[in-house]
C-alpha cells in the first residue's frame, strides 16, 4: 500500500507538456501524471468574447488548493498566438512558484 502512495506522489510531480483540449478553437492545458489539470491557457475567457479573435487570453495555474491566474491583452502582442505564448509563460512561472 505504501508503494502505491509513493508512486502516486511521484506521478503528481510529473507535469505534461502543453497540449490542446477538445474545444475549437482549442485551449491549452498541462496535467500532472495522474491526469489532473494543473495549468490552463483559455481563449474563451468564460465564453464572453469571440474566441477566434479574443481581446484577452486567460491563464491559470493550480497546485493543491493554491491558485494563481491572470489575463493577457491580445492587443499588446503581434497576434493571438503571441498572446497565447505569453500566457503559457506566465502560467508556467506561476506553477513553478506554487510548487
Amino acid at each position: 500500500m505504501d508503494t502505491i502512495k509513493e508512486m502516486r506522489k511521484a506521478l503528481r510531480k510529473c507535469i505534461t507538456d502543453w497540449k490542446h483540449d477538445d474545444c475549437h478553437p482549442p485551449n491549452h492545458i498541462r496535467e500532472d501524471g495522474m491526469g489532473k489539470e494543473v495549468a490552463r491557457v483559455d481563449v474563451w475567457c468564460g465564453g464572453f468574447q469571440d474566441c477566434h479573435n479574443p481581446v484577452t487570453v486567460g491563464w491559470r495555474a493550480q497546485h493543491g488548493n493554491r491558485v494563481d491566474h491572470g489575463i493577457v491583452l491580445t492587443a499588446d502582442y503581434a497576434d493571438k498566438e503571441a498572446a497565447i505564448t505569453e500566457a503559457k509563460r506566465l502560467a508556467d512561472a506561476a506553477l513553478e512558484k506554487l510548487r
